[in-house]
């Protein structure tokens, strides 16, 4: 999906727009979208929605940059997927925004400087609006938020995502806010990540790091070439 474009805001998706029922989206490349590549809209069914394999670069959205996702009773999953580039231009979510209900897996995944630059926008990389999320295994690189006065340059915990996790990811190079923010209605178990050079610091809200989590260099093998 290559230079998809459409209007009119948080109801739309340039590449897809879907409003019920399962959906599975895998080895999929989207580039420069125009109101975010892909938008998945509230299920009555309780089915899933799933995301594998696929590329999101340089796409634009107000209320998620990149995938949009509304109430998912069956759960939605984005594994082994890289976002690059993106950007929100509203509420937040520069790569990808989570919205109301139901579970969420968000793994193995590349995020790489993705932003939001809304005057209201939170999460530069993620935003997550009142679900159990875990995101593990995931490598955070060289995200933004443009607004510093609360949020998150990269993970952005609102209320009511009760039970979340944060394991195993590493987050580096952040900037314009803390790496990671929660509300203090939100609970995070956070184990196991390496947090390095965020420009704002690794945590805000209530959020704090865990016990096993780092502050180390991640020794990434090539970035200059993209090899994360």
């Amino acid at each position: 999906f290559i230079n998809c474009q459409t209007t009119g805001g948080s109801g739309f998706g340039a590449g897809i727009y879907h409003n019920d029922g399962r959906i599975e989206v895998r080895d999929s490349y989207f580039d420069n979208c125009n109101e975010r590549a892909v938008f998945v809209v509230a299920d009555e069914t309780g089915s899933a929605a799933i995301f594998e394999n696929c590329q999101f670069v340089d796409c634009r959205g107000y209320h998620g940059g990149a995938v949009v996702v509304g109430p998912r009773n069956g759960g939605t999953t984005i594994r082994r997927c890289t976002f690059m580039g993106n950007v929100d231009t509203g509420t937040g979510g520069g790569a990808v925004a989570l919205s109301s209900f139901g579970p969420r897996l968000v793994e193995d995944c590349l995020f790489l400087f993705n932003q939001t630059i809304g005057l209201n926008g939170q999460g530069g990389a993620i935003r997550v609006g009142g679900a159990q999320t875990i995101s593990r295994r995931c490598t955070f690189v060289g995200n933004h938020q443009s607004v510093t006065t609360g949020g998150a340059a990269v993970a952005f915990f609102q209320a009511g995502s009760i039970g979340s996790q944060l394991v195993n990811n590493i987050i580096a190079n952040s900037t314009g806010s803390p790496a990671v923010w929660k509300s203090s209605a939100t609970t995070i178990t956070s184990a196991c990540n390496v947090f390095w050079q965020n420009a704002q610091g690794n945590a805000g809200g209530t959020y704090v790091l865990g016990a096993t989590d780092r502050e180390l260099d991640p020794l990434f093998c090539d970035p200059v070439g993209g090899d994360y």
